[in-house]
């Protein structure tokens, strides 16, 4: 079976990794059944690194993609006119903090590795660990590999410049028991508004 996988694999030259769009292609029919158990046995990598590259290089790239939708709903959150419990109308107002990640099925950190998860409906309820990740409209339906938290500046006021939103993300995409940080800024200022920084990795796992 990985034989064939491999010989139909979308590179264009020997042992190359293809790019994120291809291999986010590839990631969903190949994505399930005996190609997991093989990669946290950390057999593909050492007999086929370009596969288990393309895998961890899609979802590295859906955690990016998650990240900006994080930044993007929590400016969307702070633009949008809303009301307190006495009908005054309220602008500029930064969602809450995230006192700890949310993870697939409330499974924590110590759970992450290739195998995906679900997050739960209850988990975006009031109440629940995602329910702030649901108010900036990152609510999220498929199996899914990450933990993501959010940390704002001033929660439910205006931040100080050069402040802001800081979506952050964890993942151990390989199963080698090392942690990914990620984290993806939006910074304040009277000027500009909200600018949109870079996502970056605050460690050095062996994550592409």
């Amino acid at each position: 079976m990985l034989a064939g996988i491999l010989l139909a694999l979308p590179a264009s030259r020997a042992g190359e990794v293809p790019d994120a769009a291809l291999c986010l292609a590839w990631d969903l029919p190949l994505g399930t059944g005996a190609w997991r158990a093989e990669l946290a046995r950390g057999q593909i990598r050492a007999s086929a690194p370009p596969f288990a590259d393309c895998l961890i290089r899609a979802r590295v790239h859906r955690i990016h993609e998650n990240l900006a939708r994080c930044c993007r709903g929590a400016v969307r959150y702070f633009n949008k006119p809303r009301e307190d419990a006495g009908s005054n109308r309220l602008r500029s107002r930064l969602p809450p903090s995230m006192t700890a990640p949310a993870c697939p099925g409330k499974a924590g950190l110590g759970a992450l590795g290739p195998e995906p998860g679900l997050f739960l409906p209850e988990q975006y309820a009031p109440g629940g660990d995602a329910h702030v990740l649901g108010l900036v409209g990152l609510v999220i339906f498929r199996p899914e590999f990450a933990c993501y938290r959010i940390e704002v500046d001033e929660p439910g006021r205006r931040p100080k410049p050069g402040r802001g939103i800081v979506c952050h993300a964890w993942s151990d995409l390989d199963g080698d028991g090392r942690r990914a940080h990620w984290q993806k800024r939006a910074v304040w200022s009277r000027e500009q508004g909200f600018r949109h920084l870079p996502v970056q990795r605050e460690d050095g796992s062996g994550e592409l």
